[in-house]
């Protein structure tokens, strides 16, 4: 059996995000975008692919009633908690003013005191340790 030339690129994207800046994987994806998509589609998962933005991921298929295989999640999902989500938000919300700062930094550093400011603003409700 001859390993297809796209062979790596499913494992890679079983690991996470393939970004444009990774040059070699990245043009492979495109141009096997359909290969990727059919090897994946027999087990419910789809391949997202914003070429736009620049990145490309696997997102399992929610399973649809009536359907008749259900297929388990690959990663099972978890509720998170009101303050597992007002951390989220507070961290999405100082990366918007990041980028909108246009400086020539390229990543963003807050400290644990900037974090307690900016979740007391949302809520005094939720315990900071």
């Amino acid at each position: 059996m001859e390993i297809p030339k796209y062979a790596p690129l499913l494992i890679k994207l079983l690991q996470g995000i393939i970004y444009d800046d990774d040059k070699a994987n990245w043009n492979d994806v495109i141009a096997f975008q359909l290969q990727i998509r059919n090897y994946f589609a027999f087990m419910g998962i789809e391949l997202i692919l914003n070429e736009q933005e620049g990145f490309a991921y696997l997102s399992q298929l929610d399973n649809i009633e009536g359907e008749a295989v259900a297929v388990p999640r690959l990663v099972r999902r978890m509720p998170i908690s009101y303050e597992v989500t007002l951390l989220c938000v507070v961290l999405r919300e100082a990366l918007e003013e990041f980028d909108i700062k246009n400086t020539d930094a390229r990543k963003l550093f807050l400290t644990n005191k900037d974090l307690k400011d900016r979740i007391e603003l949302f809520s005094a409700t939720v315990q900071i340790r």
